[in-house]
C-alpha cells in the first residue's frame, strides 16, 4: 500500500520515522494497561493503530507532503503518530499521576 511504500522509501533514504510499539517502549502505555487492565489496554492499541494509520494514509496523499524533504516528512510522520497515542491516552482516560496503580 502506499503507506508501506513511502516508510519503505524513507528507511532506503536513512530517514525512517520512530514506528516502535508503543505498547512495549512507552511508559505512558505500561502505565495505562495497569490502569485498564489488559482488555481495554488491547482495544486500546487497536484504536491508536487504526488511527495511526489513517492519519498517515491522509498524509502521505496530501500534496504538501508530497513536496516536503524527507527530513520534513519522517517528523510529520512522528507528529502523526504522537497525535494519535495522545488521543488514544485521553480516549481511554489514561491518569498521569505516577502513583496510580
Amino acid at each position: 500500500d502506499t503507506v508501506t511504500e513511502e516508510l519503505n522509501r524513507l528507511a532506503n533514504a536513512n530517514q525512517l520515522p520512530s514506528i516502535t510499539d508503543v505498547s512495549k517502549t512507552s511508559q505512558r502505555a505500561q502505565r495505562l494497561k495497569k490502569q485498564i487492565g489488559d482488555q481495554r489496554f488491547s482495544e486500546a492499541m487497536q484504536s491508536f493503530g487504526k488511527d495511526f494509520k489513517a492519519r498517515l494514509e491522509l498524509l502521505v496523499e496530501s500534496p504538501i507532503y508530497q513536496q516536503m524533504p524527507d527530513d520534513k516528512k519522517k517528523a510529520r510522520i512522528n507528529k502523526a503518530k504522537d497525535k494519535a497515542f495522545n488521543v488514544m491516552l485521553i480516549e481511554y482516560g489514561y491518569d498521569p499521576s505516577p502513583d496510580n496503580k
